[in-house]
């Protein structure tokens, strides 16, 4: 186990998440488990980025329009 440093803010910003995160668990949940959930949280969001990407590219190469997120 190793030590971090982080600003009473973030800390703060950790519980909140970790109570939420109970809440839908019902379960306790420490700062490791919340860390973890934020960095899947991340991968999974950057994975999408690159996967909309790669779905840009061969469609501009097809010549068809790129999907556009924003659009409703």
């Amino acid at each position: 186990m190793i030590a971090i440093s982080i600003r009473e803010d973030t800390q703060g910003e950790l519980v909140k998440i970790a109570r939420q995160i109970q809440k839908e668990a019902c379960d306790k949940t420490d700062f490791d488990t919340v860390i973890r959930f934020l960095i899947d949280s991340y991968l999974r969001k950057s994975d999408q980025k690159k996967q909309r990407s790669i779905r840009d590219r061969y469609r501009e190469e097809e010549g068809k329009p790129r999907d556009n997120p924003h659009q409703s």
